[in-house]
Parts: structure tokens; sequence; C-alpha cells
């Protein structure tokens, strides 16, 4: 938000990359709302990666919990910025494009966290897009997209011409427009 108010009227482009939610899941003291009283640092247990048998469920709810914690922390902090934007008068006339790198899994097909499954839960992340360019509100799109398509679709949006031959993906917000648009487009995840 500092470096917003020194922008002044000027054009920006400003990635925030929060880390959190992530393992091992650390709350905020303020947002351990979703966890009951527990001995220190039992919260801060990272969960293993897979499990031959479920986890005793008051420890998966206290996994769940914390990782629900920092995810609440993360919320708020996004909140404060579209707030700033909201109250300065540039929301109307900025994008807001909101995602994640990765989904989290707990206990799908006895696996816990990231980066070492291909389960939907871990590779299915939301995409939120707000925009005074796209007319659409509300809409929700279950098609295929991929963080390639982002940097189109920021471009896109921002009026900026680039090489789309050098430039893979495309621009989501019109395709949110063409509802058979690459209804079968192929994605691919990988895991090494």
């Amino acid at each position: 938000i500092s470096w917003l108010k020194r922008g002044g009227d000027r054009p920006f482009f400003l990635l925030v990359f929060l880390i959190d939610p992530h393992a091992p899941y650390r709350p905020l003291k303020a947002q351990r709302m979703f966890l009951d009283e527990v001995a220190p640092g039992e919260v801060n247990r990272q969960p293993f990666r897979e499990y031959a048998t479920p986890l005793p469920r008051d420890e998966h709810d206290r996994i769940v919990a914390a990782y629900d914690g920092e995810g609440h922390s993360a919320d708020a902090e996004t909140a404060r910025i579209v707030e700033f934007l909201r109250a300065n008068d540039l929301l109307q006339r900025t994008t807001v494009a909101i995602t994640a790198d990765h989904g989290e899994a707990f206990d799908d097909h006895g696996c816990y966290q990231h980066g070492y499954h291909m389960w939907e839960s871990v590779l299915r992340v939301p995409f939120l897009l707000m925009s005074p360019r796209v007319p659409a509100k509300g809409v929700y799109d279950d098609r295929p997209y991929t963080h390639v398509d982002i940097a189109p679709t920021l471009l896109d949006l921002a009026g900026v011409e680039y090489d789309g031959d050098e430039l893979p993906g495309r621009n989501i917000a019109a395709a949110l427009g063409d509802p058979g648009l690459d209804r079968y487009r192929a994605i691919f995840s990988q895991y090494n």
C-alpha cells in the first residue's frame, strides 16, 4: 500500500506474492480463530505427504484449521489492498487478478500437501478477475485455463500490444464471451 501511495496517478503494475497458506502452517496469533486451544507447537506440525491410514480426525482437523487460519490472513491482506484501491478511486480503473500457484491436498487419496501427487485438489486453483474492461460480472467458467494465460489476459486488458506468437496462452477475459472457445483444450501438468 505504501508503494501504491507513491505512484500518484501514473499507470502501475503491482504483483503481490503471498506465500501463505503454505506448510508448515503457522497462522498468525490473531488468525487462530479456527483452532481449539492446543499444546504449543502442535499448530506448527507439518503433515507428512502420504498416509497408509487416515490421520486421527482431531489431528486432521487441526491441520486444516491451521491452513484455514493462514488463508484467512492472506484474504485479509488482499482485502486491505482492494479497499485501498476503492478508497482512492483506483479500483474502477484497475484490473485485479487473484490466483494461486497450486492447491493443497487434505487427505485426498491419503495425501497431504502438494508437489508430490497430481490429484485435482492440488492442480485446480481459483482465478478471480475483476476489471473495468470485463463487462461480465459473477461469471463462473469451469473450462481449463492455465497460468500461461494470465500474461496475455493482463496485457490485453491493459491495452499493451505484444507478439502473440512469442507469448503462449490466450486472453481469459475474451474467452468468457465465447462459451465454445477451446471447450476441449488440453492442459498439461508435470510431475518429476
